[in-house]
């Protein structure tokens, strides 16, 4: 079975992750970037031991760090101090209890992102697992060359991750997934795939940016023999959709969605083509801001509709990767 990875976007996907694990005896793992989760509560509330204590019921839910590497923190980050930032991160997850650690440097210089890489593992515990990949955003196939260097360099250290992140013809813009998979056929995805695969066993191959993927792709990446599956702002678009479209009170819509456009977080998604309007700014962004008291407030009267949306989809996606 594929592993299910679903990004800690926002409280209620956590919810509904815990829900369908819980319910359907599934196991998932919650994904967690440095600016949502921190020792500050990041955009979602959470630190790490506060979701650590929040998901122990759930036996099957299991917590990794995703992107912990240069430029990923919460405030401006030159690079300057990422290692230090980075350290302290696996230490604050680690005393928390979590069960995985990401690390991935940018890779415009391979020799330096190699040596980062490298000097960062050894500071993961065992009783972490790792994952590893380079920070990099492509439409099309890349290859494994680099995943391959840094898994040799890794043996020299007795280190072996659980998963190695190769770029796969996935990307996320706006709401819609514009890699080169969307072009493919389920046989083009196991042609495609399953040479990596192979390239990269016993570790195992870990997809990012599958949001967007309908069910075939992913019972295709499934069936090539990938590891896991990283899913993230197709959950919180989810719950901006079902917000937007009960919000009915225009004061308090208007109120929303003014939040969610000056929190500027909808420009990392926003296609440079597109003309920002403010309902599409918010439709990318709200789950950014669904921690603000005035959002919470808004919010509360839907957030059993929300919980049902995120739970289907949820359920939709383990069904697929189950194939």
């Amino acid at each position: 079975m594929t592993q299910l990875c679903v990004g800690v976007v926002s409280r209620n996907t956590v919810d509904a992750a815990l829900h369908v694990s819980v319910h359907d005896d599934v196991p998932i793992t919650l994904i967690a970037s440095r600016r949502q989760v921190n020792e500050d509560g990041g955009y979602t509330g959470f630190t790490s031991r506060s979701l650590a204590e929040y998901t122990k019921y759930a036996p099957l839910i299991t917590l990794a760090r995703d992107h912990n590497g240069p430029f990923q923190g919460a405030g401006d980050d030159t690079g300057d101090d990422s290692f230090a930032r980075a350290v302290a991160c696996i230490k604050q997850d680690e005393d928390a209890g979590w069960h995985g650690m990401h690390i991935d440097p940018p890779v415009d210089n391979t020799t330096l992102a190699l040596r980062y890489l490298r000097a960062l593992a050894l500071q993961v515990p065992r009783t972490m697992w790792l994952e590893i990949g380079g920070e990099e955003q492509r439409i099309d196939m890349g290859d494994a060359s680099f995943a391959l260097r840094a898994l040799a360099l890794l043996r020299e250290n007795a280190i072996t991750p659980r998963f190695a992140v190769v770029q796969t013809g996935t990307k996320v813009v706006e709401d819609y997934n514009v890699g080169a998979i969307m072009r493919w056929t389920p046989r083009d995805v196991h042609v495609n795939i399953r040479p990596i695969v192979r390239q990269l066993a016993p570790v195992g191959l870990k997809i990012h940016n599958g949001d967007y993927l309908d069910q075939s792709r992913l019972a295709g990446l499934a069936d090539a023999g990938v590891a896991g599956v990283n899913i993230a702002p197709e959950y919180g678009v989810l719950e901006t959709t079902v917000l937007l479209a009960n919000m009915h009170n225009f004061d308090k819509r208007q109120r929303f969605i003014d939040l969610a456009c000056m929190s500027g977080m909808w420009r990392k998604w926003m296609s440079p083509i597109t003309q920002p309007t403010p309902q599409r700014c918010a439709l990318l962004a709200g789950h950014y801001v669904l921690e603000h008291p005035e959002v919470r407030e808004i919010t509360a009267p839907f957030q059993v509709l929300v919980h049902n949306a995120l739970v289907h989809k949820i359920r939709q996606h383990v069904e697929a990767l189950a194939c």
